[in-house]
């Protein structure tokens, strides 16, 4: 399945082959050409690869951040390159998505049966920022762009999102809660970009109802979702992942995660490519030591959103009570 790109940009030559990664392992690899026919500058948008079984089971996913916000100039042309840390063998099919652009149904590949239309880019900002969550339809939300995508299009919701009452460890009164299931995915991009070349400190809330895990992920995407905070439900590791190598994998084994419980995390990055990342449950103090720690590619003088996703391949309700940005200057 190909989503439609960007208007003044058309892609071709897309093919799949298999590789080896230092860091990922063994991947599925998606390449293919983006030619600019407009007459003005444009910007590489960001695509999401996704890979799947024949039967639509999904196995993984990844970006395109090698050359996401690259310019291609007027009748110029540039190669795209999505790695998915994958079993290779195991895929049968593919998709690829524009983020924020509608998905028309193609036989035969996943489906995305719910999108919101797309928002005007986002306006970069150097403040920090805070969501409570507290009222309102996140669905026409000004603060987020909302994307819902069911595995296949048929009448069965694989995914939704809306803010619901209830008392969260912020003091609030309201949460994000994702409901998900079957091969469902929801994902919230801040309408806002944010500064990640300096300092900066990212701090939230989860709560997890699951109801069959067969796999099931909760994520903050840091820079655009090029780090991930990864919450892995049936393997109960939480840790820091990442698209195309942006930063080493790590991961913590937490022995479960408890349904209904609220947990608290925090992620610091020092500006010169080190992550660390601390998860506790609400009701304990907070740990001392970290609960992973990474190093990655310091970023350049880029400002990109932030991202929640979520996506299972059984039913998994998780709600968010809060997100809290703040820029390296606010420290």
């Amino acid at each position: 399945m190909l989503t439609e790109p960007p208007a003044g940009l058309e892609y071709s030559d897309i093919e799949s082959s298999r590789d080896e990664s230092d860091l990922l392992g063994e991947v599925f690899v998606i390449t293919g050409t983006l030619e600019n026919t407009n007459s003005v500058d444009m910007k590489v948008p960001e695509i999401i690869g996704t890979a799947y079984t024949t039967d639509n089971v999904m196995l993984g996913d990844a970006t395109n951040g090698a050359q996401l916000g690259d310019s291609i100039g007027p009748g110029e042309k540039v190669r795209f390159t999505i790695k998915i840390s994958t079993e290779a063998d195991d895929v049968g099919q593919y998709s690829l998505e524009f983020i924020g652009r509608e998905v028309p149904t193609v036989d035969q590949t996943p489906s995305q049966t719910e999108t919101e239309t797309e928002n005007p880019p986002p306006e970069p900002v150097s403040e920090s920022f805070y969501d409570g969550f507290e009222s309102g339809n996140i669905k026409t939300s000004t603060q987020w762009q909302l994307s819902l995508i069911d595995k296949q299009a048929t009448e069965l919701v694989e995914a939704d999102a809306s803010i619901v009452e209830e008392a969260g460890p912020d003091g609030g009164s309201g949460s994000l809660s994702f409901e998900i299931q079957n091969g469902g995915r929801a994902t919230a991009t801040s309408s806002n970009a944010y500064r990640w070349d300096a300092p900066f400190l990212v701090e939230g809330a989860f709560k997890l109802d699951v109801r069959m895990d067969r796999f099931a992920h909760t994520r903050v995407g840091l820079f655009g979702g090029e780090i991930l905070i990864d919450i892995d439900i049936p393997n109960t590791f939480v840790g820091i992942n990442s698209r195309n190598e942006r930063a080493e994998f790590v991961r913590t084994d937490v022995g479960e995660w408890k349904d209904g419980i609220w947990y608290l995390y925090d992620c610091e990055y020092d500006g010169d490519g080190r992550y660390s990342l601390t998860v506790w449950e609400e009701s304990s103090d907070r740990p001392d030591q970290p609960t992973a720690v990474t190093r990655g590619e310091p970023l350049g003088d880029a400002e990109l959103p932030l991202v929640i996703t979520n996506y299972a391949g059984g039913d998994i309700t998780a709600n968010h009570a809060f997100i809290r940005y703040t820029a390296g200057e606010e420290l």
